[in-house]
């Protein structure tokens, strides 16, 4: 009977396709300058995907209308406003901008296709519910010293594997590197990814010696003396040093003495008032300059793991993808899982069928025809399109049928869907939500061969991040990102819309979008890229 069905979607497809006849596809974009200021008169110049050299060439056939058929000059330069747009034949490109004699490149600027496939939701037919796997990896880790000091690993030679995992399981371990330092019993060893098979629905991985699992490099910093204030329920906490913390990253306190009410505990960052100072919420009676000339602040660089303890960091294995694990002692911890068992969802399993994850050579869509509570969250690939499609309008009204990814996991550390270190990405017609966490996250590494991203469009979508605790963003940024455009979009975090954190880029475009504040920001930046630990 299913065959029949989809086989009956098929001609039906064919019946009610769009003609053949060229579509062109707009681009719009704004150039700023490095004071986030738009630049009236700068050049624009459109070059094949396979363009190269400053200028590029081949140059690309653009036009001025969707048609095709009135051709724009190439190069060009922006309006009034620093603001351009031309039409081309769907594929990638390479776009250059000149500003004042220099020169800022972007490649594999995807134009999607405007054509659009009828749906089994459009004609009444449920989309079947499928699951499958993360696919493990497919390489060996790279190894190197990181540092010869600062460490406690000696010069043993040891062998190292890396495996997946998302909030379902882990997948099985990759193929081993052997490797020891040159010199000295003091050494931190750097632990670095090698493939893209992450980005099949696994978002973090875990480092093996000698098939015993490692923790990733955590920190003991010193608060300033007497650094601790309460007040109204909310403790700000003065560090001795920079601190490199972001928000809703679990610390512990230690060693404090003095206060009315002890600031020790395992508590989640509220904010981040500066470099040195950082506030979370405890409920006591306020306090002023306590705490002595010994407490500390403990934290991880890394993410809990399957059978790791979410809310004490201390026993956290895992790092976020595709980033480097730095070691700075080899434990005896578990063995690596010899099943796999990190199950994905229907939307990721859809997705890594249209996926290029593996090569990042080609773009496609994947359509998500359906109303998906999620497990895991779904991670995007380069080159993607993630299109949803419902019944009805995606704006803050919720129970639409069709065309949504919702989670309800209590996880801050992550979010409904997850654009991970990838180019050339577009997010169209989707209502994403979270009950406790964020809805939508762009994520690099700060570290490593793929420490950047760019080129996302969030298009006529809904984003809603929403919590209790006024902690969340609809829209997280974390790392390097350039080209970022949001379009038409609703947006509402119950602390603030956009949450950037330890961010850097350019050529953001937010435009014609609706936002639902929520809390007492409409954007808010904390930290950049070079902020210490970033990037560990």
């Amino acid at each position: 009977m299913r065959r029949l069905i989809w086989a009956a979607l098929a001609a039906l497809f064919l019946l009610c396709a769009p003609s053949a006849k060229s579509q062109g596809t707009r681009k719009d974009d704004t150039v700023i300058n490095s004071q986030g200021r738009p630049v009236a008169g700068a050049a624009v110049r459109v070059c094949a995907s396979n363009g190269s050299g400053t200028p590029c060439t081949p140059i690309a056939s653009i036009y001025d209308d969707s048609a095709l058929t009135v051709v724009k000059a190439n190069p060009f330069t922006t309006d009034s406003l620093g603001n351009y747009h031309f039409y081309a034949a769907p594929g990638t490109y390479v776009i250059q901008t000149t500003v004042g004699g220099t020169t800022l490149e972007q490649r594999d600027v995807l134009l999607p296709s405007s054509v659009t496939p009828l749906l089994a939701a459009d004609i009444g037919v449920t989309v079947p519910s499928v699951t499958g796997f993360c696919t493990p990896p497919s390489a060996a880790p790279s190894i190197a010293t990181e540092s010869a000091s600062g460490g406690s690993v000696d010069t043993a030679s040891r062998s190292y594997t890396i495996l997946y995992f998302n909030r379902n399981g882990r997948t099985t371990a990759s193929s081993a590197t052997a490797f020891a330092p040159s010199a000295g019993s003091t050494n931190q060893i750097r632990v670095r990814v090698n493939d893209f098979q992450y980005r099949s629905g696994c978002y973090g991985f875990q480092a093996f010696s000698d098939n015993q699992v490692q923790k990733p490099k955590s920190y003991t910093e010193a608060v300033a003396n007497n650094g601790f204030v309460r007040t109204s329920n909310v403790v700000t906490v003065t560090m001795g040093a920079n601190h490199g913390l972001r928000s809703q990253q679990l610390v512990t306190i230690a060693a404090s003495a003095g206060c009315g009410v002890s600031p020790n505990g395992t508590f989640r960052v509220k904010s981040i008032v500066s470099p040195t100072v950082f506030t979370y919420s405890q409920t006591a009676a306020n306090d002023s300059a306590c705490g002595g000339a010994s407490a500390t602040v403990f934290f991880s660089t890394g993410v809990p793991a399957p059978g790791d303890t979410a809310g004490d960091p201390s026993t956290w294995t895992g790092h976020m993808n595709p980033g480097d694990i730095i070691i700075t002692a080899i434990g005896g911890g578990a063995p690596a899982a010899i099943t796999n068992t990190a199950t994905i969802d229907t939307p990721q399993v859809s997705n890594n069928g249209t996926s290029n994850y593996s090569t990042n050579s080609v773009s496609k869509e994947t359509l998500l025809p359906g109303d998906y509570t999620l497990t895991t969250p779904l991670i995007v690939s380069n080159q993607q399109k993630i299109r949803c499609v419902g019944t009805g309008r995606r704006e803050q009204v919720s129970g639409l049928a069709g065309g949504a990814l919702r989670s309800t996991w209590t996880e801050p550390e992550l979010a409904t869907l997850i654009v991970m270190n990838a180019n050339a990405v577009d997010i169209d017609g989707c209502e994403v939500t979270a009950t406790a966490s964020n809805a939508l996250m762009l994520y690099t590494a700060g570290s490593g061969s793929n420490s950047y991203g760019g080129h996302v469009t969030i298009r006529n979508s809904s984003l809603r991040g929403t919590s209790a605790t006024g902690t969340l963003s609809a829209l997280n940024i974390r790392g390097i990102w350039y080209e970022l455009q949001i379009l038409g979009t609703y947006m509402r975090g119950d602390r603030t819309p956009i949450l950037a954190q330890n961010h850097a880029g350019a050529n953001w475009n937010i435009d014609s979008y609706r936002k639902d504040i929520g809390g007492p920001s409409g954007f808010i930046s904390e930290g950049s890229p070079t902020d210490p630990p970033s990037g560990k």
